[in-house]
């Protein structure tokens, strides 16, 4: 099982962080390989690129801290358990990430994780795009990878966040 661990702090309140997070339904839109999240009461079903591939697992919710913490774990599909908390700063809101997970296709899988790196930078890749949508640096167009042939707005990412 591997482990990670990522922070960024975000300069939002920590309640608008809360409450763009939990709605699960947001992660295609700074998640780069999640693709689609259905919500059932304190089920989640996920469906997402991993290595190329279309994965879909489901997970529960095992915790919701009002503006403090999310934790979830797997319960079909390869283990993916972990915890995001939210703490208030001088500078806005640190969001970290913690995770346990196996990643897929056992022992290939694992090996191909270890030599690209690929989760820990997903990872650091979603907590960049989260700060970007938060912040509203990103449209939602340039979250979702279209291009309109406009300019950014003063304050927005000269160049869209493909996800």
């Amino acid at each position: 099982m591997r482990r990670l661990e990522k922070s960024i702090t975000v300069n939002a309140p920590v309640e608008q962080a809360y409450e763009i997070w939990t709605d699960f339904q947001n992660f295609p839109r700074f998640m780069s390989n999640v693709e689609q999240v259905t919500v059932n009461g304190q089920t989640t079903h996920w469906k997402a690129k991993v290595f190329g591939t279309t994965q879909e697992w489901d997970a529960r919710i095992t915790d919701l801290t009002q503006n403090q913490r999310v934790a979830w774990e797997s319960t079909t599909g390869s283990t993916n358990n972990g915890v995001v908390t939210f703490k208030p700063t001088s500078h806005g809101t640190e969001v970290t990430v913690a995770i346990e997970y196996d990643p897929p296709a056992g022992i290939l899988g694992d090996a191909a994780d270890a030599l690209t790196q690929a989760t820990p930078s997903n990872v650091e890749q979603d907590l960049e795009n989260f700060k970007q949508l938060i912040e509203g640096y990103t449209t939602d167009a340039q979250l979702k990878g279209e291009t309109t042939g406009q300019q950014p707005a003063e304050g927005e990412s000269s160049s869209p966040s493909m996800i």
